[in-house]
């Protein structure tokens, strides 16, 4: 971290960075030529499914509404390129010395996660929380890996409350 000084406390929701065997649908889209076939196509329905398979727990908040939200950067050109680019460097399993490097800096910690996380699992998670020494491990029942959609009362008013939290 750049500059430590600027951070009070930090806020972690379902974060990369522990090394971990990515599920077979990911490592297909490492391969060349395939993921650019097929996000290619006139349809939305890939890009429905993953959200679906890996993001969302709960499918009746796959709404169309949201799944526009959700997938609107990508129809930015170049933005599925780039992600491509993200994932084929395996940039995802590469920050495990940032993490231990932060764990240093002794900065409180809230890690959030949901229960079934399928795009990165809980148990990165829970090795988090023991690599941040201090830190703490919330874990949302009936949430995926966007706990912050998907309970967001419960969600908000723990990382409220733990923002605002001074030390004594």
């Amino acid at each position: 971290m750049k500059y430590p000084e600027r951070v009070d406390r930090l806020v972690l929701v379902g974060s990369v960075g522990i090394p971990r065997r990515l599920p077979l649908r990911a490592r297909l889209f490492m391969l060349p030529r395939i993921p650019e076939l097929l996000m290619g196509l006139e349809t939305d329905a890939i890009r429905r499914k993953n959200l679906r398979d890996y993001w969302i727990h709960n499918a009746e908040l796959l709404t169309d509404e949201y799944f526009e939200r959700a997938s609107l950067h990508q129809k930015i050109e170049g933005s599925t390129r780039a992600a491509l680019d993200i994932l084929r460097r395996d940039f995802f399993n590469t920050l495990d010395e940032e993490i231990r490097a932060l764990a240093e800096l002794n900065i409180p910690a809230l890690i959030v996660w949901g229960r079934h996380d399928r795009s990165v699992p809980l148990q990165s998670g829970q090795t988090m929380h023991h690599i941040l020494r201090g830190s703490r491990l919330e874990i949302l029942e009936d949430a995926g890996h966007l706990p912050n959609f998907e309970r967001p009362e419960l969600f908000n008013k723990m990382a409220v409350e733990f923002l605002v939290q001074t030390d004594e």
